[in-house]
């Protein structure tokens, strides 16, 4: 195991967040091309979330780290942090583009190369689990709430996003990424990109993602999102 303290904006009992690697392995991304492949690391974080899983794209050392030293300065990194999804990537519910978006953003790594996705399991339902999201699965379903009345009405509370993304940001610097690196986050929640501002990236982009496919009952929960959670267009 490989362990390591990094100083955070966010600390745990007031000490600094330690990151663990508690295994990782290669995979399989393509069923033709034997060469696309990436490299899914565990990582133990002692932070609410606890269990983060980076999936890497790119070039390995002799550890089978990745190998980041020698990146021309005008590579993007792309980066996308995917909170748990456990109705829609697994059991394919059609009111979330959860899966479709995992899959364009580790197709959009392959083809440029580098890229890491960072996965949270624990922060299912925003935060709030997901027997809590089953909840207001129901309301949306039964009572035709969009995913922010919905949430609010089951939490009966106005803040109903508790994620913080402080943990997934370590992990990419546990893994070698420096702060002038450049980044390309791939994502449509703005508080994802503050993270990376605060923990010192000075050289970031960002690009949205959206499916290729878009229900009408997912087109609601969008705008939901862009008209109370900021989320961008």
């Amino acid at each position: 195991m490989i362990k390591k303290f990094l100083e955070t904006p966010v600390t745990q009992n007031t000490l600094p967040l330690s990151y663990t690697l508690l295994s990782s392995g290669i995979l399989e991304l393509s069923d033709t091309d034997k060469a696309k492949t990436g490299r899914l690391y565990h990582i133990r974080v002692n932070d609410e979330w606890k269990d983060y899983y980076v999936l890497y794209i790119g070039e390995l050392d002799d550890s089978r780290m990745p190998k980041l030293e020698k990146i021309d300065n005008d590579k993007e990194i792309i980066v996308r942090i995917d909170s748990g999804c456990l109705t829609g990537m697994v059991f394919n519910d059609h009111t979330c583009d959860c899966h479709e978006q995992l899959l364009i953003a580790i197709d959009s790594a392959i083809k440029n190369g580098i890229g890491f996705i960072i996965h949270i399991p624990s922060q299912d339902g925003r935060g709030m689990g997901i027997d809590f999201k089953l909840k207001t699965l129901d309301e949306q379903y039964y009572n035709h709430l969009n995913t922010v009345e919905s949430a609010k009405k089951v939490s009966h509370l106005e803040n109903i996003d508790r994620r913080t993304y402080h943990g997934a940001v370590g992990c990419l610097k546990f893994l070698g990424v420096k702060l002038n690196m450049r980044l390309n986050i791939a994502t449509n929640n703005p508080e994802r990109i503050e993270a990376f501002k605060l923990a010192g990236f000075t050289n970031l982009n960002t690009s949205r993602v959206f499916a290729t496919y878009i229900s009408d009952e997912v087109k609601k929960h969008l705008a939901a999102k862009q008209q109370f959670l900021g989320h961008l267009k």
